[in-house]
């Protein structure tokens, strides 16, 4: 996936979190409705395979989805992204669900098909965003992340004076950074 200019916004973007329950779907949805109200094309896509809740939230079926798009081969019957992309009540705003086959990420993440994917959605969209598994739930976060143009970490602070929230989030980036994830910021 071609880098943006540097006055631009990056075109794929995922984001992570360290832990589960941080709010990261809540962030996802929200700055991918935000970025569609400016005028830009987004696609929201839902590569949580343990917990996946875009579809929930935007009120779309999960039959077919992101994984679907990613196990279909080129050439074959049903490989168009129109059944695995819905419109939502947001102008500019779709969203791509798990899909049914989600449960099959771990080994997708890392499929040679990945890329070629997001080429063709990118082709489609102003921008992407991805939304992943928590960093230490497997590895479906850093792969898909590899193929990313702009990494956000999405962090809560602690609660009280334990921290643990903050050495999670620096053992989450230490990961990110030894697999050449792009972070280009946290939330």
């Amino acid at each position: 996936i071609r880098r943006p200019p540097a006055s631009t916004l990056f075109p794929y973007t995922t984001l992570f979190r360290s832990t589960h329950g941080e709010g990261r779907t809540f962030i996802a949805c929200n700055l991918a409705t935000a970025l569609a109200q400016s005028g830009r094309k987004v696609l929201l896509v839902d590569g949580d395979r343990i917990n996946p809740r875009v579809h929930e939230i935007f009120g779309v079926d999960n039959e077919s989805g992101f994984t679907d798009l990613i196990l279909r081969q080129p050439g074959r019957p049903g490989g168009a992204a129109s059944d695995t992309v819905w419109s939502t009540g947001v102008q500019n705003l779709f969203v791509s669900p798990a899909g049914r086959g989600m449960a099959r990420l771990a080994t997708l993440a890392h499929d040679p098909r990945l890329p070629a994917v997001l080429d063709r959605l990118c082709s489609h969209f102003d921008l992407i965003l991805i939304d992943t598994p928590p960093v230490f739930s497997g590895g479906d976060a850093l792969a898909v992340g590899q193929q990313a143009d702009g990494v956000l970490m999405v962090v809560r602070p602690s609660v009280g004076s334990s921290g643990a929230s903050e050495e999670l989030f620096e053992a989450a980036v230490e990961q990110c950074l030894k697999h050449g994830l792009p972070l280009v910021g946290k939330i």
